[in-house]
């Protein structure tokens, strides 16, 4: 994790043993995790590799500097969403920090995943002290068994 806001700046590198149930912190201290740990953005990625089902939640357990946290991931919906990349059928996510958490849960984070096996991110949203921040899809090439091929979610392109 390489964070830069404003004068602050920390660089943070956790590495997990998922056999051992173990986070390497830096490479000096060392501390126990849960099973199937992720951190905040690799979260993301585990999320897509699992069912899905509207109204339901997913729990991911998550670590950050020493400390373990459930992170819980509704799926809130469906929706058709159309991003520079083209059109997209799409669940709807949003992560949850729950109990106390290195990340302060003051607004919401939305994501836009292709309601198909693909599950690619297409649209982020959320709010900040400040405004809010975006992250769209603007182009996409599929490899391994897709190649060549359009994610089925897709309904049109650009």
């Amino acid at each position: 994790k390489h964070l830069r806001e404003g004068d602050y700046k920390k660089d943070l590198l956790i590495l997990f043993d998922q056999e051992r149930h173990r986070a390497l912190i830096d490479g000096e201290r060392e501390c126990e995790v849960e099973p199937d740990v992720q951190d905040i953005l690799s979260s993301l990625y585990y999320v897509r590799a699992v069912p899905l089902v509207v109204g339901q939640s997913v729990y991911v357990p998550n670590h950050d500097n020493g400390k373990n946290y459930p992170l819980e991931v509704r799926v809130e919906g469906r929706e058709r969403v159309r991003v520079d990349a083209g059109t997209f059928d799409c669940l709807v996510v949003e992560p949850v920090l729950m109990g106390e958490a290195v990340f302060k849960q003051d607004g919401r984070v939305r994501v836009w995943l292709t309601d198909d096996e693909v599950r690619m991110p297409v649209l982020l949203k959320s709010k900040v002290f400040v405004g809010a921040i975006a992250g769209v899809l603007t182009h996409f090439e599929l490899g391994g068994r897709w190649q060549g091929r359009r994610p089925p979610a897709m309904v049109s392109g650009p």
